[in-house]
């Protein structure tokens, strides 16, 4: 049982340093988990098992935020977007979301912003590319190899479409509008904050 509960921190400290090691694709990752949790958490009750569990990760999201932000900063790397804006904009707007009144109709479906979304335009954009070059095509889009001025305007796009389907809701309130389209928004800031650092020649991870 004792070399179980070794073995077991072992592996738990293995996978913090290789989240550490790809700090980047660890924020995509919970940006990820945002898209698909935070709406529906921020309409339960405080109470709700659910609510308290986004929350408690949506603080902890922004805590690593501000080390890493520290971590750019002592680093000096240049050009350092402002990550810590955003998480704090998120945990406001969750905090002061509202209960949802499920029974006056069901929010409409997002449109999610991370990598695998966004991989079929990727791929739809640079497969003539890679032919007029003669080089092998992508399989996937990364933060890495997209291009970030087409994919901060794809990002641009799917906010705006996000808040045209909020905005046809009649049932949704007027503040709980606005928090959605925070929400959606500061998002999209977050995607953009990685891939403009993913880019950034001074930037080590």
């Amino acid at each position: 049982m004792k070399l179980f509960k070794k073995l077991f921190l072992l592996l738990c400290l293995f996978s913090g340093l290789l989240l550490r090691a790809d700090e980047l694709l660890d924020i995509s990752r919970e940006l990820d988990f945002f898209e698909n949790a935070f709406v529906t958490a921020a309409g339960e009750p405080v109470t709700s098992e659910n609510h308290r569990q986004v929350e408690k990760r949506l603080r902890d999201f922004h805590s690593r935020l501000v080390q890493f932000q520290r971590k750019l900063q002592k680093q000096r790397v240049p050009r350092i977007p402002n990550f810590v804006a955003y998480s704090m904009e998120l945990k406001r707007v969750f905090g002061n979301f509202g209960i949802l009144n499920k029974k006056k109709g069901k929010l409409p479906y997002l449109k999610q912003t991370g990598m695998k979304d966004y991989t079929r335009i990727f791929l739809r954009t640079v497969r003539q590319q890679a032919r007029e070059k003669g080089q092998p095509r992508p399989r996937t889009a990364t933060l890495k190899n997209v291009n970030v001025q087409a994919y901060c305007a794809w990002l641009d796009d799917v906010a705006q479409a996000n808040i045209a389907l909020i905005s046809k809701k009649k049932f949704i309130k007027a503040a709980t509008r606005n928090a959605l389209e925070s929400y959606i928004l500061n998002i999209v800031g977050l995607r953009k904050c990685v891939v403009v650092l993913a880019q950034n020649k001074f930037y080590k991870p």
